[in-house]
């Protein structure tokens, strides 16, 4: 490994660390907590072909692996190429079998009708109503027919220290003008354009979170 690489890598690395700190100690994420009720949610099979959207440094392909092992399949799109390199070398660290692209939403490299089962965790409020739009569209194509899709992400507020988390969101994170869709509820209205069967799982008493789940009843 020349001296390049090895500064690459340890950029890398860093780069990870920082965003998985975030990832932790920001309180309105809490994924290592928050994944393993999505998981619990997912029904989650043997052989099973599972698509990360916005997969970070790839959280929870760790812990899908960690929990099915070889059974599954996991598949992930970023579009941050050091996020993306980062998922991968934990990926190889724990010898598991990741399959990470770099690739937004709206234009995934897959055939029609992929995959199994999709998470999409904590990246709808960061995208302009446009791209999401599309990206369900996009979401729907690649998804099985009667496959489910989890999104983790904001709720509306229904009480004074949500509105609050709300306040402190808004001001810190890059959450995107269509990101206050999902406080006032609307979330769910865009789904139905797409998919059926939508539930809202309301999993924070303290902070606005949920998990949407909708089902892929396409048959083309």
């Amino acid at each position: 490994m020349s001296i390049l690489d090895s500064i690459r890598r340890k950029f890398i690395i860093y780069s990870s660390f920082i965003y998985d700190m975030r990832t932790i100690i920001y309180p309105l994420t809490l994924q290592t907590k928050y994944y393993h009720k999505i998981i619990n949610m997912a029904e989650i099979k043997n052989g099973f072909r599972i698509l990360d959207i916005g997969c970070g440094t790839g959280m929870l392909g760790i812990l899908l692996k960690t929990l099915y092992g070889s059974s599954i399949e996991y598949f992930a799109v970023d579009p941050n190429k050091y996020v993306v390199k980062a998922a991968q070398i934990k990926a190889d660290k724990n010898n598991y079998n990741f399959k990470i692209l770099r690739g937004k939403i709206e234009n995934m490299p897959f055939k029609d009708k992929s995959f199994d089962l999709i998470f999409c965790n904590l990246v709808v409020h960061h995208l302009p109503l446009n791209i999401f739009k599309t990206g369900l569209s996009e979401i729907r194509r690649v998804l099985k027919s009667k496959a489910n899709l989890l999104i983790f992400d904001y709720c509306p507020t229904h009480s004074f220290v949500h509105y609050i988390v709300y306040l402190i969101t808004y001001v810190w994170t890059s959450i995107h003008e269509h990101g206050k869709d999902l406080f006032k509820g609307r979330m769910p209205i865009h789904l139905e354009k797409e998919f059926s069967d939508i539930n809202v799982f309301q999993i924070s008493k303290l902070f606005p979170l949920a998990i949407y789940r909708a089902k892929n009843d396409s048959i083309k």
